[in-house]
């Protein structure tokens, strides 16, 4: 599958204080979210590299209602302890991008808020890129096993050519991210590694066969 950095943009999926940061909501449920860190730095160097290659560069995170009457499923019935911590709350902390994250947004970048897993699912993300010529995208971000691949199994279905970066992705298990990136690699998209990523973005085309990591 060819990679071509003048069709694709960057997107990197919930590098927020609430996945990742020790203060977040997973981090009060006593969960380790270094691993989500470290992606989300890397995430900041992975978008630093596109953006010097003329790519747009998108910015995802999970926003709900204070009241949660847009949570759905996840918040109401699966997960319903989430609310006690003041989950993803459009008016709390957890939604806030990781300070590095941050700090690299720039004006011109877009900025999409959702409520469900996938970036797609009723949002503008669609439309913006399809108004940019864009039918490529580079992924990173987190959970590897929830909202990455709920958004590449989405892109998929929309006809983007996907490449993730696998160490831009993290979660909160070794098991659970591995699993993600062997489905994802096998139905979606291509799993590259941030090395293979960093040189394609200096080339024209790059073409990533199955397995390329």
């Amino acid at each position: 599958m060819e990679f071509r950095p003048a069709k694709a943009a960057f997107v990197a999926i919930d590098l927020q204080r609430g996945f990742c940061l020790p203060d977040g909501t997973l981090g009060k449920l006593g969960r380790d979210v270094s691993g989500c860190l470290a992606a989300a730095r890397r995430c900041v160097d992975m978008a630093a590299a596109a953006r010097a290659a003329g790519m747009p560069i998108v910015w995802v995170r999970i926003s709900h209602r204070p009241d949660y009457a847009d949570a759905g499923v996840v918040y109401h019935h699966l997960s319903p302890h989430l609310k006690t911590f003041g989950s993803m709350r459009s008016d709390g902390p957890d939604v806030d991008f990781v300070p590095e994250v941050q700090a690299a947004i720039r004006p011109e970048d877009m900025v999409i808020d959702k409520i469900r897993y996938s970036a797609f699912f009723g949002t503008p993300l669609h439309t913006l890129l399809a108004a940019r010529g864009i039918d490529t995208l580079l992924v990173g971000g987190v959970t590897t096993a929830i909202c990455v691949e709920t958004t590449v199994r989405d892109a998929c279905q929309h006809d983007y050519k996907t490449f993730v970066v696998r160490e831009c992705t993290a979660d909160l298990k070794e098991a659970q991210h591995q699993a993600a990136l062997d489905v994802m690699g096998f139905g979606f998209a291509r799993v590259i590694g941030h090395n293979q990523a960093a040189d394609a973005l200096g080339r024209d085309s790059t073409t990533f066969e199955r397995g390329a990591s």
